[in-house]
């Protein structure tokens, strides 16, 4: 199986999608933090916040707008490529079991996620702090920071494990794309709603969708970041349903994605 996770993960990054990926991040983190920059000159004290390390943090781990997106791009070529292009077929044939081929894609596929997502974070945290220093204590430093990181790793094992499971099953980019990004891009945005319209119901919503916890974190933007410093009753269990409502999602996912991939034939 190390040999299928190696196979897959050296495939990713040979694929063309990984390097027009890397170019788009590598603009969006610098072109971001400079257009922020741009528009609080000449604004009053306050609005300088538009741009700093810390706000970069929070609002570049969006899962569904910016790099965010670029996720599932690549995981989908990657899963329809082993259809499309007979290799599948030829692991197969070589005596590979399916749930492993199914495994090593996933796994392959988280490893080369977090990859991507710190080179781009990081990029755009350096340019933040360029251009406006950066202050843990205004997002509520060590306390906030360590659960928004573990947020954002167990959401982006669920948009992995999630984009694996629809491509493998869609087995056509055609298919597989519209339904991540339409499906990622309202679990996303459905936190904004909710804060406006039931926010009573934000910790129902945290456990119901997999990455509303990312996408009201990622959502508010780094200075409203201050209502989780003390984190109250309420932003607690939004924190906790964002660890692990995904990771049982995923593992749902992992489950019946095995299942499904088992079960269909390759030809």
């Amino acid at each position: 199986m190390f040999n299928l996770f190696k196979a897959s993960l050296y495939k990713l990054f040979r694929e063309k999608t990984f390097l027009i990926t890397m170019i788009i991040g590598t603009g969006l983190a610098i072109f971001i933090p400079l257009l922020y920059k741009l528009l609080s000159i000449g604004i009053e004290d306050g609005a300088s916040s538009l741009v700093s390390g810390h706000s970069m943090l929070i609002s570049s781990v969006s899962v569904g707008s910016n790099f965010g997106l670029t996720v599932p791009i690549n995981l989908s070529v990657l899963v329809v490529a082993e259809f499309t292009t007979g290799t599948l077929r030829n692991k197969i044939i070589a005596g590979y079991r399916k749930s492993f081929i199914y495994l090593s894609l996933l796994f392959s596929g988280i490893v080369f996620t977090f990859i991507m997502m710190i080179y781009y974070v990081g990029l755009s945290v350096l340019m933040g702090t360029i251009f406006g220093g950066f202050n843990a204590d205004v997002i509520g430093g060590a306390e906030f920071i360590i659960p928004f990181i573990l947020v954002t790793i167990c959401s982006y094992i669920f948009v992995a494990t999630f984009s694996t499971f629809v491509a493998s099953n869609i087995r056509h980019i055609g298919g597989s794309l519209p339904i991540l990004i339409v499906a990622l891009t309202f679990m996303n945005i459905v936190p904004l709603f909710i804060q406006l319209i039931a926010p009573d119901s934000v910790i129902g919503w945290a456990w119901a969708v997999p990455v509303f916890s990312i996408g009201l974190i990622s959502g508010t933007g780094g200075e409203l970041l201050g209502l989780f410093t003390g984190m109250d009753e309420v932003m607690n269990n939004v924190k906790i349903a964002g660890i692990v409502s995904p990771l049982i999602y995923s593992a749902a996912l992992v489950v019946l994605g095995i299942i499904l991939f088992k079960k269909r034939d390759v030809k």
